[in-house]
């Protein structure tokens, strides 16, 4: 049960999920900032790559829509998901590997957090010998405009990285987000409420370029559930 304030300004994203919160918060006239939904579309992977993923010892998946849009890719092309099972596989984040159970994938390293360096640790903490990385192939599926730091990490660790974009994301409506991204770094926004874990995601791709850490430290981070909980902490969020 979330307890609101007509003293505070609250903020939401406008998904099918938050219609009752923002339904409530408008009946009781709080004043509420919507951010748009975001809105994903497949990318067309390279059926090359799925077709030889068997040559590759590592897939990372950087978020659960890279999860979702490969195991529609993969079936395509008419692949068993338990094959997979070859593969060593790299969750960033509780919410990926969780994806990835639902699909009967298993993921052998889920780091703590999605900062680069605990990515990195977590790795290094499975491999052991950092000399090792320099024999290791890693396919990386991800949006198709996102920048993972680790993929530089591990190059300079000698190790063969291959980027996948797999999906792209854009906004629902662009045209409200520059006057929403000045509400939320003036200190307009009191109290941010993330309903799944989708919402933390999709904050972070409105944000990519920036500090989301830093934009959101004099707001009230509020989690309707665990696994949101849990991926705002690994967002390092909270």
């Amino acid at each position: 049960m979330l307890n609101f304030s007509v003293d505070k300004t609250y903020s939401l994203f406008a998904t099918n999920i938050n219609k009752k919160i923002i339904a409530d918060l408008a009946s009781n006239n709080i004043e509420t900032v919507i951010f748009p939904t975001i809105i994903t579309d497949e990318v067309k992977a390279s059926e090359v790559l799925l077709e030889k993923i068997f040559d590759f010892d590592w897939l990372i998946f950087a978020d659960v829509y890279a999860v979702e849009y490969f195991v529609t890719a993969f079936e395509k092309l008419g692949k068993d998901l338990f094959e997979l099972d070859k593969l060593r596989v790299l969750a960033c984040g509780e919410a990926v590997s969780d994806r990835l159970r639902f699909s009967q994938l298993h993921a052998d390293v889920v780091p703590l957090t999605i900062r680069t360096s605990d990515i990195l640790q977590a790795l290094q903490d499975y491999v052991f010998d950092e000399t090792e990385f320099a024999k290791l192939k890693f396919l990386v599926l991800q949006e198709q405009n996102s920048k993972l730091k680790i993929i530089g990490q591990l190059r300079e660790l000698n190790s063969n990285v291959t980027e996948l974009p797999i999906y792209s994301a854009h906004l629902a409506d662009e045209t409200q987000i520059p006057k929403l991204k000045a509400l939320l770094k003036g200190g307009a926004i009191d109290e941010f409420i993330f309903s799944t874990h989708f919402d933390v995601l999709n904050l972070g791709q409105i944000f990519q370029a920036e500090n989301l850490a830093d934009i959101l430290a004099g707001v009230t981070l509020t989690a309707t559930d665990h696994l949101t909980l849990q991926s705002l902490k690994e967002f390092r969020l909270l």
